[in-house]
């Protein structure tokens, strides 16, 4: 919203409308997006060019309202809804997905195919970064409310130990027990439930993967458990590019 100032904006009321003309393209582009998820829509390099260049508009296209933030709603806030990401994050996950694809080797639009999976690989790292930034998000509130209680009980100053090495913050997200002993540990008791669930918010909360795919789960303890890696549907499906070349 926009305070009313005399002049061009005098007949808006105090609003300017120009997200709301994006309703008619979000709904087409999710549309879409959705026939990509499905699989009603299969490209492979011998795939015509017209489909291929349709597929790679549509996504130029989302990656734009991406990156301008318009196809999340309340993008500022805790809540943000992030379900139509969950929808684009399918579909490039499908056009990347290789196993699921014929292959079509030196099929005459291989050309185009192959800058279209670059494309969806670009797509998916813009919304990889707005998961980072959400969870940066939810780490921020934590923190000011802990700021906030640590100052009304004036035990602020304690903030200080938690610049030593063992504070240990980073093993309780991750469900790990916090490093025996250390200076921290009593600031740590304090506020370890507020510890565990932000680990929960940022690291085993759906945010822009759709649940099915799991893909913003980290198991607990980390990617280095035995299979710990491999239950994760991206990072299966990136491998399985590298392995494939592609």
């Amino acid at each position: 919203r926009i305070t009313p100032n005399p002049g061009f904006l005098s007949d808006m009321q105090g609003v300017l409308p120009t997200c709301e003309n994006f309703k008619t393209l979000n709904a087409m582009l999710m549309r879409e997006m959705k026939k990509l998820s499905d699989e009603k829509i299969v490209l492979s390099p011998s795939s015509a060019e017209g489909q291929i260049g349709y597929v790679q508009a549509l996504l130029e296209c989302t990656d734009l309202l991406l990156d301008f933030g318009i196809l999340v709603s309340n993008r500022d806030e805790l809540s943000a809804d992030y379900s139509n990401v969950q929808i684009v994050y399918a579909a490039v996950f499908a056009l990347l997905n290789q196993k699921n694809q014929p292959r079509g080797e030196g099929g005459r639009c291989a050309t185009q195919h192959a800058k279209l999976q670059v494309t969806a690989l670009e797509v998916m790292w813009r919304i990889l970064n707005l998961r980072a930034n959400h969870r940066i998000t939810l780490a921020v509130s934590a923190w000011e409310k802990i700021f906030d209680r640590l100052e009304t009980t004036g035990h602020l100053g304690e903030l200080r130990i938690m610049m030593t090495p063992r504070a240990g913050s980073s093993r309780t997200l991750m469900g790990l027990p916090a490093a025996p002993g250390g200076a921290s540990a009593p600031l740590l008791e304090k506020f370890v439930g507020d510890m565990k669930k932000l680990g929960d918010d940022m690291f085993r909360t759906p945010w822009v993967s759709p649940d099915w795919l799991g893909s913003d789960i980290v198991p607990l303890g980390g990617y280095a458990g035995e299979g710990a890696a491999a239950a994760d549907n991206t990072l299966t499906m990136l491998l399985g590019l590298l392995d494939r070349g592609g």
